[in-house]
């Protein structure tokens, strides 16, 4: 199981650079940013399911007959 888009991770104290870390907190979100998700939904989705992704709700497609 995979942490959510929306949580906040950091490296974790035992493995970062004692200097200080050139990384700091971060979404899942933001890391996950440019991903295969977005690159499939670029290439192979509508532009308003991207732009659902891009801002964080939900797209549903009417159906029509």
């Amino acid at each position: 199981m995979f942490p959510g888009l929306d949580t906040v991770v950091a490296p974790l104290p035992e493995v970062a650079d004692p200097d200080g870390s050139a990384f700091g907190p971060v979404s899942v979100r933001e890391r996950a940013g440019g991903t295969v998700e977005e690159e499939y939904l670029r290439v192979l989705g509508r532009p308003e399911q991207l732009a659902a992704w891009r801002e964080t709700r939900s797209y549903v497609v009417e159906v029509t007959a």
